[in-house]
């Protein structure tokens, strides 16, 4: 029988990941192929012929991250919060796999998922449907999705914070910009952009005078509420955030 941390190492290098350590017998030869090396067609096969289906196979890249840091300076590092692990749910289109020790590469917009063997996976985007995180008691949940328009410092596609999902949705789009500050090391900062999408086109609402644009109908009306209700725009709660956009739904269904 093959050792488990045999087979560990053998499938990180392949950059196959398996949910649970199996063992593999040595009579199993119809796997190698004429150079004497595994196939992914044949680990596959093996995988749904032999080992418990309720397991999952993922297929994804070693991760070796590079960024340089300067120990005179204390910024974060380009992961969701500055946390490099974390519990998550991750859900794919077949099957939800609970608390794994991840961390949301923000400059990649990748899930890392930290395997057993110490031996760190990027998960492939195609296979990754949503995730959920949790930290500081609080989860974040994030979907995979596409925007009619680009807005300016992120990409049409990738992973939004899901914050509100109605005739408005309201998500969030987490990001970090990297800037060289000393001795070629690197600076993080970790920012993010409030998007509402309405009929499937997104619309940054980060600065109050985006919003005022967006509405310029109603912007009597939102001016009146923010002076109520929100103390200062630019430091919005995700609570206040899913109020306003609720507020935003009624008064624009009204003047339907």
């Amino acid at each position: 029988m093959t050792s488990k941390s045999t087979l560990n190492t053998f499938f990180a290098l392949l950059t196959v990941l398996f949910f649970d350590t199996i063992t593999y017998s040595q009579n199993n030869r119809n796997v190698l192929n004429n150079e004497g090396f595994f196939s992914l067609d044949s680990i596959q096969n093996l995988y749904s012929s032999q080992i418990n289906k309720d397991r999952l196979i993922i297929q994804g890249e070693e991760y070796r991250p590079s960024y340089k840091t300067s120990s005179t300076i204390t910024p974060p590092l380009p992961y969701f919060q500055g946390k490099r692990l974390m519990n998550s749910d991750l859900i794919f289109s077949e099957q939800t796999l609970e608390n794994q020790l991840v961390f949301y590469d923000l400059l990649l917009d990748q899930i890392i998922i930290h395997t057993n063997n110490q031996v760190s996976i990027k998960l492939k985007t195609s296979d990754l449907e949503s995730f959920i995180l949790k930290t500081d008691n609080k989860q974040h949940f994030f979907k995979k999705l596409t925007l009619q328009k680009k807005i300016k410092n992120i990409k049409k596609e990738g992973y939004f914070e899901i914050l509100y999902e109605q005739n408005f949705n309201l998500v969030r789009k987490h990001f970090a910009m990297e800037r060289t500050v000393e001795n070629s090391y690197s600076q993080y900062q970790l920012s993010y952009k409030n998007i509402l999408i309405i009929d499937s086109l997104g619309h940054d609402i980060t600065k109050k005078k985006n919003l005022f644009a967006l509405f310029p109908e109603e912007k009597k009306l939102i001016k009146k509420y923010l002076k109520k209700n929100i103390y200062e725009y630019r430091k919005i709660s995700k609570q206040e955030l899913i109020q306003l956009v609720q507020f935003l739904e009624e008064i624009t269904k009204s003047n339907a």
